[in-house]
């Protein structure tokens, strides 16, 4: 009887275990086979989305295969990451096969070609860029996070930071649950990221508020210049304006973690960071390259992997204000410790008023704020390690700054386009003793090799040798564009996002790039060597970055920020209001910049011509309205400005505000300023304009206001 029953048992749990074993093989995706396609001809249950969503970009369709059966088609007419997306329900830490047929062509091999992959996520399988006309398999395999319960798989052509172009074909989608891994592959994390919410449509409404930004930077800017009008003169005590700087850190600190809390940054970033860090924490440096892509180098991933390990300690919940607090507090730091150099280095200097001036100008940046609490970028942490270099610099501590110059470049390649700092300052070094500076920047070079290396080999230590080679050359090769939604020069042209190969003039976009870069480089130099003095090495350096970024290709939004820090510097050491003026300038547009690809991750079209409209109005009525008469100009340009307005869908009230706030700017400003004429009769000329020309600041911040902000000028009608 007890085997009767034993069998019987056994025979039981069997049949329990056929569902189990059923379902470790089934194939979670729908229409995998593209037998079934909507109305659209798109197959059912997938969706298609793309890095660039314009048609003439990227496309996809469906054919008849070899078998008869349906096979989907993507392809990328110029470099994009296009991809069929289908969301997948599964189980939380657990193993998943992810498979496809593929056939590929014509794709460049120096970019990721056809893969499928785990969207918001690193997980990747090989890829193809030319398969000979034959299928070949892609395939990965993937472990979920505990409390995951869903994935979204991705059949791309193309990957991030990796567009490729090129035609893909897939069949056969297969997502299934494994209980083992085979031999030679890896298990990659699969573990979902939450999405930024601002990539919604509700969040994307938001770029409504991009002229808020530009009135709260034009706020800035005015709040600065009146510090620096009220400075003139003024030589306090530096241990009288301690207690005011630790106000000015605790206040912008607190500030900064507010806005971090609550703002979810760029997605991109955000999502890589949390990826990379908890890839960095579970396996560890020696594994970490290949567990999926990475584009950084090696230095900042070991804040990462802190952070990471901060995260699971913590039980802190990726995308949580915790979480975004927690990646964004590096750079948070950063700022406050560049406040608190700058403050020093400006007292060095014999200048402590204007020390906490810069200290406090950084802390408060409208683009400080955006780069740092906001997009959670560590654009900051460059700037830090950038500051600190020539710090040792000024202190005639050559070996620092070899030595933090290698960190600088292994936390971010871009400290490559500030090698103007090492040149200038090895440069001095041996002019002033060629014996003593060359032997200087032999001992410089090799630490800072060494620093690099240091860094690096936790990371590369299972690598092949040229791995960290490759990995600089990918980052600086990546995004092969006349510029990427930086305002330039080639924005100007209509190069966002257009090959840098693309004809202009006679050559193309890159050549002329070249140029543009070989003049800056030129003219920051010969302004260093005129100079002979280490105080010039900032401003050499702001001005080689900034003509870089005007006139260079493949310029980011970003790639001007360490250039405010130093122009800021440079304006602390020198004391000259001009490069305090020109510091304000470039802190708004920048703000403006990065705000804008923030809030909608590109620069969007339909924004752009109503905004080089309406800044090139505002240029043609001050320059009008500094030549003539207000009325005249009126009575010229209204019949003009009012089909304008209508052409705009501009309202009348706003449109004549507008004018009537640059013409009277124009009233005040020279060469004929008929309001300067007025004034000199009852002053002299000096105090006329010592008076009247502050004006300006306000004026231009209203002009802001009610340029971007329409609410200003039709709240009082609208209540009428």
């Amino acid at each position: 009887m007890k085997n009767k029953i034993v069998v019987m048992g056994l025979t039981l749990l069997l049949l329990m275990m056929l569902p189990l074993g059923v379902l470790a093989g089934e194939n979670l995706i729908s229409n995998g086979d593209f037998s079934q396609l909507d109305d659209s001809g798109l197959p059912v249950g997938w969706t298609y989305a793309a890095w660039n969503s314009e048609e003439t970009v990227s496309t996809y369709w469906t054919e008849t295969g070899e078998d008869g059966g349906t096979v989907v088609r993507l392809e990328n007419f110029s470099e994009n990451d296009a991809r069929l997306e289908q969301q997948v329900a599964v189980k939380g830490n657990s193993l998943y096969h992810i498979s496809a047929r593929v056939k590929a062509e014509g794709g460049d091999p120096n970019f990721i070609g056809a893969n499928i992959s785990v969207s918001d996520t690193l997980a990747v399988s090989g890829d193809w860029t030319d398969t000979d006309g034959q299928w070949e398999t892609v395939e990965l395999y993937g472990k979920t996070g505990f409390f995951q319960s869903s994935m979204v798989v991705a059949l791309r052509v193309g990957y991030y930071g990796q567009e490729n172009l090129g035609s893909a074909w897939f069949d056969d989608v297969v997502v299934e649950k494994v209980d083992s891994v085979p031999a030679g592959f890896d298990v990659q994390s699969l573990k979902d990221v939450p999405v930024s919410a601002s990539s919604s449509d509700e969040e994307r409404e938001g770029a409504d508020w991009i002229p808020m930004q530009t009135f709260v930077a034009g706020a800035f800017i005015v709040l600065l210049l009146a510090a620096m009008y009220r400075l003139r003169g003024v030589n306090a005590e530096e241990k009288k304006l301690r207690p005011v700087l630790l106000a000015v850190l605790i206040a912008a600190t607190a500030l900064r973690i507010g806005l971090a809390a609550t703002n979810t940054g760029y997605e991109t970033d955000i999502n890589c960071f949390t990826a990379w860090g908890q890839i960095a924490a579970n396996v560890g440096p020696a594994n970490f390259y290949s567990e999926g892509f990475c584009d950084y180098p090696p230095g900042y991933l070991y804040v990462l992997g802190l952070q990471g390990l901060i995260g699971n300690l913590l039980n802190l919940a990726p995308g949580s204000a915790a979480y975004l607090v927690l990646l964004k507090l590096p750079a948070i730091a950063s700022d406050a410790a560049i406040c608190y150099l700058l403050y020093r280095m400006g007292c060095r200097a014999g200048k402590p008023s204007w020390a906490l001036l810069a200290a406090a100008a950084w802390a408060m940046m409208p683009a400080a704020l955006l780069d740092s609490a906001m997009w959670g970028q560590i654009d900051s942490v460059l700037a830090l390690l950038i500051l600190l270099v020539l710090d040792a610099f000024l202190q005639n501590n050559t070996k620092r700054a070899a030595l933090l110059y290698g960190i600088a470049v292994m936390v971010k390649p871009q400290a490559l386009m500030l090698g103007t700092i090492m040149l200038c300052g090895y440069a001095l070094e041996v002019i002033e003793n060629p014996k003593k500076g060359l032997k200087d920047l032999g001992i410089g070079i090799a630490l800072c090799v060494a620093a690099m290396a240091v860094i690096a080999l936790p990371f590369v230590i299972k690598q092949p040798f040229s791995f960290i080679f490759e990995k600089f050359f990918s980052t600086m090769s990546s995004y092969q564009y006349a510029t990427v939604n930086a305002l330039n020069l080639f924005y100007l042209l209509g190069g966002n996002w257009a090959a840098q190969d693309t004809a202009f003039l006679g050559l193309n976009y890159q050549a002329w790039g070249m140029i543009g870069l070989v003049l800056s480089v030129a003219g920051g130099l010969a302004f260093f060597f005129i100079s002979r003095e280490k105080r010039a090495i900032p401003l050499t350096t702001a001005l080689v970055l900034i003509g870089a970024f005007c006139l260079g290709v493949r310029m980011h939004e970003r790639y001007m920020y360490p250039a405010l820090l130093l122009l800021l510097l440079a304006a602390l050491l020198y004391g000259d209001k001009r490069i305090w003026w020109t510091f304000a300038g470039f802190s708004l547009t920048n703000a403006v910049n990065i705000y804008i690809v923030l809030q909608n991750e590109h620069i969007l079209e339909e924004n752009r011509y109503l905004g080089i409209f309406i800044a090139a109005l505002n240029l043609l009525l001050l320059f009008m309205g500094c030549f003539m008469g207000s009325l005249p100009v009126l009575i010229m340009m209204a019949p003009v400005l009012l089909n304008i307005a209508d052409a705009f869908s501009m309202s009348y009230v706003t449109m004549g505000v507008m004018a009537v706030l640059n013409l009277t700017i124009g009233l005040i400003t020279p060469p004929m300023a008929p309001a300067l004429f007025v004034a000199a009769k009852t002053a002299n000329v000096e105090q006329a304009l010592k008076h009247t020309l502050p004006m300006i600041v306000p004026l231009v911040a209203a002009l802001l206001m009610v340029t971007f902000i329409p609410a200003v000028t039709l709240l009082l009608p609208g209540l009428m």
